[in-house]
């Protein structure tokens, strides 16, 4: 392989992140995928991403077209289009979008490479570019044909169609609803969503989501849990319980490896299994944007959090905007952080603080002085509950929304 298509190729594989944000980002802008929510333009980033990574992958390795696989983020991104009822022909609409997109940046990359053999380089990589998109395309009609067959023949179908009609707040009788489901919707309700990471390619994922689900709300003291699919890495859930519900009960030990659940807070009635559906999908989005990976997040632990969440930048600048020096990603900082937390959590008391941490008082105070030093101010000063928010919002998300390490003017950290 000539070194300027080989390099090309390589820029290919370490762009296939950035390229795939950019793909998503402009057919949005242009309306190719037209009125479409978050969840459903992550879902396409992903499968760009792993697409682009394994033709870059297969082209360095120099193997046959004839070798591609749908890798699973694509498979998991059709089987969503599918149980969403969009029609192939957009799918594909928004496919040609990005091979074209694609197709002028690499161009780009290899014309910039300005050697005398560009033109020949250039058809015969089009011409292997052409061979896998086609192979490409083929696998995922036949996956989607498949798809769309097995899931409109299904029980499933009308479930989830009943689901989406009640969470949508479509008017639907509630006797008909709760026969179509087998289950009584007057009841109270506690809702569960389970989820495994899509990059985990396991030929038992589905049974793992649903051997974790039913654990968990067997745990909640629910025998037969409404269950339902949303694409091939999460399934929702929905146990009926009565009484007082522990739902402490559900512990790591009902999750299966690499499987992830959250619980919503018991509701009752239609509103209820409305709410407390919200409340789940909500932990789940918090914990999957903070990089967790506890087996079970419960909406009661997180709902403060989860209010001034919407937005990972915002919450990085709310986080330094409300903490200055003391929001800096270094190991001489973590303790003092932890310190103030515990020091307002205590009322200001020296002693508490100083007993919940095992420190000596002295030790408090020279670290409460120290974060006056960082924070230009004196602690009677600050803005109380901001500072205790932002402590709180970065002990759940961790160091992804510290500053870097100030740099000294030597241009190392200080």
């Amino acid at each position: 392989m000539p070194e300027p298509l080989e390099k090309a190729i390589r820029w290919y594989l370490a762009s296939a992140e950035e390229l795939a944000e950019r793909v998503v980002s402009d057919a949005h802008a242009e309306g190719v995928l037209g009125e479409v929510d978050d969840q459903r333009l992550d879902d396409w980033r992903r499968s760009l991403q792993s697409n682009l990574e394994r033709m870059a992958t297969l082209w360095l390795r120099g193997e046959s077209p004839e070798e591609v696989v749908l890798p699973p983020q694509s498979v998991d991104y059709a089987t969503r289009l599918v149980h969403r009822g969009v029609p192939v022909e957009e799918a594909l609409r928004a496919s040609r979008f990005a091979l074209m997109y694609l197709w002028d940046r690499f161009a780009e990359v290899l014309i910039e490479s300005k050697d005398p053999d560009v033109d020949k380089m250039l058809r015969v990589w089009t011409r292997e570019y052409l061979l896998y998109v086609n192979r490409w395309t083929e696998s995922y009609l036949t996956y989607y044909s498949q798809e769309f067959s097995r899931w409109n023949r299904s029980a499933a179908t009308l479930r989830r169609a009943t689901v989406d009609a009640l969470l949508g707040e479509r008017r639907i009788a509630l006797d008909l609803a709760s026969h179509r489901l087998g289950y009584e919707l007057r009841r109270r309700h506690l809702a569960v969503v389970a989820w495994i990471d899509a990059s985990i390619q396991s030929s038992h994922a589905l049974q793992d989501l649903e051997t974790s689900v039913a654990k968990a709300t067997e745990a909640l003291g629910c025998a037969r849990p409404l269950v339902v699919s949303e694409g091939t890495n999460e399934l929702w859930a929905w146990a009926s319980v009565r009484g007082d519900v522990d739902e402490l009960a559900v512990t790591a030990d009902c999750v299966a490896s690499g499987v992830s659940l959250s619980l919503g807070r018991p509701r009752a009635g239609l509103e209820g299994f409305r709410t407390s559906h919200v409340q789940a999908s909500e932990a789940a989005r918090l914990a999957r944007m903070a990089g967790r990976t506890d087996p079970v997040t419960r909406y009661r632990d997180v709902e403060a959090i989860s209010l001034l969440s919407s937005d990972i930048d915002r919450l990085r600048a709310f986080v330094t905007g409300s903490l200055g020096a003391l929001a800096q990603a270094d190991e001489g900082t973590e303790p003092l952080r932890a310190t103030l937390l515990i020091y307002l959590d205590s009322g200001r008391s020296r002693t508490h603080t100083a007993a919940r941490l095992g420190v000596h008082q002295n030790t408090v105070t020279y670290r409460l002085n120290r974060i006056q030093d960082l924070l230009a101010q004196s602690l009677d000063d600050i803005a109380a509950f901001e500072v205790h928010t932002a402590l709180t919002i970065l002990r759940y998300f961790g160091p992804q929304l510290l500053q870097p390490r100030a740099a000294r003017s030597d241009g190392r950290p200080t």
